[in-house]
């Protein structure tokens, strides 16, 4: 007579975090599950394993997903879970899961708990009963752990995740003979990686274009703290974080932070700023090439609409660079030809400065931010208020009360403080006293950023100049006015 076929089942062992990456508790459920089997004579058809995958969260688990499927399929009757809680950890999981199984004819086995024949009523009962109290247990856990994020963040303390560029991760000498002294929590500045934060804040505010910055950091070798390439997304966010002048973000809250600042909170606002600025935007996230492009207008009665880059090729088979308008084609110049007469314009102009003028531009545009101070005072009575609740020395009602009062003034102080100084991109220039020499040293972007603030260009129509005649801005057709601090929209280079 032929002994009857071994029943057939699947482990699924699963861990929320793995802290050292050793898939250690995994390994354990799995040897639990393959002893439980053994006793029971089960044959077993599949390992299905999820390291480091929260349930609670609705995080994507790939091998769960295989595990239903395959129970879709008829391949096993019986799943071997470490506890039940292994399986399911939220309400929407386990009512599919329990409908699945159930049609399916199969049931649970935990090496820590009741087994559960989802084929009855009682069965399917209890899976609801004890998977509602292993949520119940999860949202309690969440609740603490918010609560004492809230704590950490209110005292300022770093409250984990990855390393931040700028900074390294050492333990917390404040948390030596725990047992999570080990726990890298204090952050403590990377002079290398510093530095490379403030060159690029300069850079920025002095005109550098963040494509230009992204290509530069590229090219020598820098690497996030990700170890991979920058990328324009990655350095924006890199420069206008609150963490740089040691502000903690929580909630969409900022909190004064004990971990040192890399940059002032003025720079760091003015840097968001700009880079909010739509008027710096370009759609093509090409690299510019060429002085104008986006920069002069359109001289045509009526449109205004900034030049692009073009070429031609003239009779003799030459290929040559022209301006000529983005929205119809109904003017063109020579770039070359335009390009000499601004800049010629310009430097002109700025030589015939006296020393004492460009100076006083200088100031008048780039003023101390008053508003910086105001928002240092409120930061430190907010860390004082914090301190204060971590010490027990007041209550939390109390804590919100005065804090919120703060918070509106600091948001007032900090709307102040996102005035963009313009004068930085220009201090080259007014200070120099070879201006010609200065101008050659900048790069493109610089130039370009010198002649947004500085000019408004403006090509004319008709005017062209005729062999032998002088170039100047009345032959070549162009309107030039020397200005400071104007806005002109788009800033960047608009493609053919």
């Amino acid at each position: 007579m032929t002994a009857p076929a071994a029943p057939r089942a699947a482990i699924y062992a699963r861990i929320s975090m793995d802290r050292d990456d050793t898939e250690q508790g995994v390994t354990r459920q799995r040897e639990d599950g393959e002893k439980l089997a053994a006793n029971r004579g089960y044959e077993v058809t599949g390992l299905y394993t999820d390291n480091d995958k929260s349930a609670s969260t609705g995080q994507h688990r790939p091998d769960y997903e295989r595990l239903m499927a395959a129970a879709g399929r008829g391949e096993f009757g019986v799943i071997i879970v470490w506890q039940l809680s292994r399986l399911w950890r939220n309400r929407r999981e386990r009512a599919e899961g329990i409908e699945l199984l159930k049609a399916r004819g199969v049931s649970v086995a935990a090496c820590k708990g009741q087994d559960l024949d989802l084929s009855t009523s009682y069965g399917r009962t209890m899976a609801d009963i004890m998977g509602a109290l292993d949520t119940w247990e999860g949202d309690v856990k969440a609740e603490r752990v918010t609560a004492a994020q809230v704590r950490a963040v209110e005292a300022g303390r770093w409250i984990g995740g990855p390393r931040p560029f700028g900074w390294d991760l050492v333990p917390d000498p404040a948390r030596k003979g725990t047992k999570e002294e080990h726990r890298l929590v204090l952050p403590v500045i990377n002079n290398a990686e510093a530095d490379e934060i403030r060159r690029l804040a300069r850079d920025l505010l002095e005109g550098r274009s963040l494509a230009a910055l992204v290509r530069d950091l590229n090219e020598r070798g820098v690497r996030t703290a990700w170890g991979k390439s920058w990328t324009p997304a990655s350095l924006r966010k890199l420069l206008t974080r609150p963490r740089n002048y040691g502000a903690g973000e929580y909630e969409g809250e900022l909190y004064p932070g004990t971990w040192p600042a890399i940059l002032d909170e003025d720079t760091v606002r003015q840097i968001a700023a700009l880079l909010a600025d739509p008027s710096r935007r370009t759609s093509t996230g090409n690299v510019v090439k060429y002085l104008l492009s986006g920069i002069a207008r359109c001289g045509v009665e009526g449109c205004g609409a900034p030049v692009k880059s073009a070429s031609a090729t003239t009779r003799r088979g030459t290929r040559r660079r022209l301006y000529k308008c983005s929205a119809r084609e109904h003017l063109y110049r020579s770039q070359e030809m335009c390009d000499l007469v601004v800049v010629g314009e310009l430097l002109s102009h700025l030589r015939a400065m006296t020393p004492e003028n460009r100076l006083r531009m200088l100031a008048e545009e780039d003023p101390a931010s008053p508003q910086a101070a105001e928002a240092a005072r409120l930061r430190a009575k907010l860390a004082e208020w914090a301190d204060m609740l971590s010490k027990d020395e007041t209550d939390r009602a109390t804590y919100k009360r005065q804090t919120a009062v703060l918070r509106g003034q600091l948001t007032a102080a900090e709307r102040a403080m996102s005035r963009v100084p313009r004068a930085p991109v220009v201090r080259d220039l007014l200070v120099a006293g070879d201006v010609s020499g200065a101008w050659e040293a900048m790069p493109l972007d610089r130039q370009r950023s010198a002649i947004y603030e500085l000019l408004e260009v403006t090509i004319l129509p008709g005017a062209r100049p005729r062999p032998g005649q002088p170039l100047r801005k009345d032959t070549v057709g162009l309107a030039i006015r020397f200005t400071f601090g104007r806005k002109i929209e788009p800033f960047g280079e608009v493609q053919p």
